[in-house]
């Protein structure tokens, strides 16, 4: 299946990687976090109905090693990659992407 990314959440994974490249000064764990991203990703886009319901029709896959979530809603031709949020931020930010 089709996986497409919302502006958001282009910004979010921009974001992560920032922080990961220059806050926090390590480019292994940028690149780390990007691969889980894609691996995360894969999953989804092999079995979308597989991660639990969060919000409605928003479904949530929960990173391994990150503190990250990726949300995504699914529709009948694609996928449609919502956001990459931060778990640790006030809860519910995103909401009013909806």
């Amino acid at each position: 299946m089709k996986v497409r990314w919302l502006s958001v959440a282009e910004s979010d994974f921009s974001e992560a990687l920032d922080y990961y490249l220059n806050d926090a000064q390590s480019p292994m764990a940028a690149a780390d976090f990007a691969d889980e991203v894609d691996h995360a990703l894969e999953a989804i886009r092999n079995s979308p109905f597989t991660f639990p319901e969060f919000e409605g029709e928003i479904r949530v896959k929960l990173l391994r090693r990150f503190p990250y979530s990726i949300l995504y809603l699914i529709e009948e031709s694609e996928i449609i990659l919502h956001s990459i949020i931060q778990q640790e931020r006030k809860p519910g930010y995103w909401k009013h992407r909806l």
